[in-house]
């Protein structure tokens, strides 16, 4: 099976699936952002991450501190650029009273907003 088919088939399971058990829910957005990355279309990706920005907000609202940090991790260092990944990255920050580091990730979510909006995007 090539990498497109196999990308297509977890869009599809994402899609199709609305009630999968959290394990593969969490894990499907993050094996699609990164297969069109790995063949070379980057601008199918985003959507992909900023589903995985959601999956880490809920453990976020669950008090699931690991779970959040763990996918917020993921999700910034596949796609620094996403300015939502930085600020719910310094939320869980403050949650865990990290305030310096939440300090920097604001910073990050506010840069790369800001360098978004310059380069014409929304």
């Amino acid at each position: 099976m090539e990498c497109t088919q196999v990308t297509q088939n977890a869009e599809k399971m994402l899609e199709s699936n609305p009630n999968l058990p959290e394990e593969p829910r969490a894990q499907l957005p993050s094996l699609a952002g990164q297969s069109w990355l790995a063949i070379d279309q980057p601008e199918r990706a985003p959507p992909h991450f900023q589903a995985l920005v959601g999956v880490a907000a809920t453990h976020l609202l669950q008090d699931r501190m690991d779970a959040a940090n763990d996918a917020l991790d993921r999700v910034i260092r596949l796609s620094p650029d996403l300015s939502s990944a930085h600020l719910l990255k310094a939320c869980a920050l403050i949650k865990q009273n990290e305030r310096v580091p939440a300090l920097g990730e604001l910073r990050l979510a506010g840069w790369r907003l800001c360098s978004k909006r310059n380069r014409g995007y929304s």
